[in-house]
């Protein structure tokens, strides 16, 4: 089985909003992951 998508290394200790802000925690779940390190990410 081959498994294959885009990947982003990031450094130690980031911070949880970063992660996935606060305000998306309200959305339906399904919908959270798009948002996931949407601010230290490219594209």
């Amino acid at each position: 089985m081959r498994i294959q998508g885009k990947t982003w290394k990031f450094g130690d200790h980031i911070n949880t909003d970063l992660i996935l802000p606060g305000p998306v925690m309200l959305l339906p779940f399904d919908e959270q992951p798009k948002y996931a390190f949407q601010a230290n990410r490219q594209g």
